[in-house]
């Protein structure tokens, strides 16, 4: 039993390690970043933690049926984009064969590395996470207070050096995505303990300063709680099909420069440049219902090869996930993945584990749908890890009705 447990906290440690070097292989001001590494560890620590959690079950497999939920869940939908690339693929031949294998497989090694991650550690998985996202921050709070002096942090949000060092993209995501997650669950059940951890991720995402983050944990934390007394399955899912309308006007509005240029200018907001990115790719496919995807992948595939969407070396961003997956799928495939992950998902895990769990799993997608109008957080791999790993989490931490399965 103590040797048992001594190798599962060997396994805690070394996955806490390998996180810190994964959220260090997507950021480039310490010059670390490396995306092919990323892909590399989760194969490794996917590999070993599955070999460690056989020999710690004397060389049996055990899952649950929620496991098979969970797969049904995370992975179904990106068979789904990888079958249509494919299909796109020998259509047109818009994108290469090796951006489709390579895009698409990444994005699955990072569901299997949560699903495996959680399938080794539960819980502790998801506060390995938490741990090594603080670690990995604190080193650029103490950069920040050397190199600008202690005053800094109290500019974020501004357009300093000091504040655009502590904006560190994917990890002030996972630091909100995990605020909003500890309000409306029971992870932490003590309350003292619970507001502890908000206070401090809500001070490293006040630093951070993501605007657009700040303003997607308000409404997520608000359509749960108003959500939550309503206790209405048919209610959300209507709200998660109203969404994807309104992610296609929001596509159909950035497929325009005078009508988002006209807008943003009427209403005083700051594209940051946006329409711009955007522009860049209005020769290459066009917003109606004859349009053909080029499959998943050619966005980047396309930013590569234009010199105006690189800067020092780094490839700027579409920055509009919807407007991404509208050129890689084209309007009748984007329909359907959007509706595997939202409307059926959440009829799915009403019936198999309840309303809480539906609910607490649209709010995560709600927090993530908007910041992802904005931002391209499902190509951020360290993100989309937490963020997979939380709503497996949900999904296996709630009672329900179905037994434990094992095959020898």
């Amino acid at each position: 039993m103590k040797k048992g447990f001594e190798l599962k906290q060997l396994e805690w440690i070394v996955f806490v390690i390998a996180m810190i070097i994964l959220f260090f292989s997507t950021q480039t001001y310490f010059g670390t970043a490396n995306y092919s590494r990323i892909y590399h560890i989760d194969r490794y620590c996917m590999l070993a933690f599955l070999g460690v959690s056989i020999v710690a079950n004397h060389g049996v497999i055990r899952y649950k049926s929620k496991d098979l939920l969970t797969i049904k869940i995370v992975i179904l939908p990106y068979i789904f984009l990888f079958a249509a690339s494919v299909f796109f693929y020998m259509t047109n031949h818009r994108a290469s064969w090796s951006s489709i294998i390579n895009t698409n497989i990444q994005a699955i090694l990072v569901c299997l590395m949560a699903i495996v991650s959680y399938y080794s550690l539960g819980k502790g998985a998801l506060k390995g996470v938490l741990i090594a996202a603080i670690i990995n921050y604190f080193i650029y709070i103490v950069t920040c207070i050397v190199q600008y002096g202690p005053l800094a942090l109290f500019q974020a949000g501004s357009d300093s050096k000091a504040s655009r060092l502590l904006e560190v993209h994917e990890v002030t995501f996972v630091f909100g995505i995990l605020i909003v997650y500890l309000l409306i669950s029971d992870y932490l059940k003590s309350r003292s303990v619970k507001k502890r951890w908000v206070v401090l991720l809500a001070v490293f995402c006040l630093l951070g300063f993501k605007r657009i983050l700040l303003m997607a944990m308000l409404i997520g934390i608000i359509v749960y709680f108003c959500a939550r007394r309503a206790k209405k399955p048919n209610l959300i899912i209507a709200i998660s099909v109203i969404a994807i309308v309104l992610s296609l006007m929001w596509v159909f509005l950035c497929s325009s420069w005078d009508l988002l240029t006209g807008i943003s200018i009427k209403f005083g907001i700051d594209l940051a440049g946006r329409n711009w990115i955007y522009s860049n790719f209005y020769p290459y496919y066009n917003f109606s219902i004859s349009y053909l995807g080029a499959g998943v992948g050619y966005v980047q595939e396309m930013i590569y090869t234009m010199s105006t969407m690189v800067l020092n070396n780094h490839s700027i961003g579409l920055h509009n996930e919807y407007m991404r997956l509208f050129i890689e799928l084209g309007l009748i495939p984007y329909i359907t993945y959007f509706v595997l992950i939202w409307p059926v998902s959440i009829k799915i895990l009403y019936n198999k584990v309840g309303y809480r769990v539906a609910l607490m799993y649209f709010v995560l997608w709600i927090v993530n749908g908007i910041c992802i109008a904005t931002d391209n957080l499902l190509t951020y791999p360290n993100f989309m890890l937490a963020f997979w790993l939380i709503l497996i989490t949900i999904i296996n931490e709630t009672p329900d009705r179905s037994g434990e399965l094992a095959i020898e």
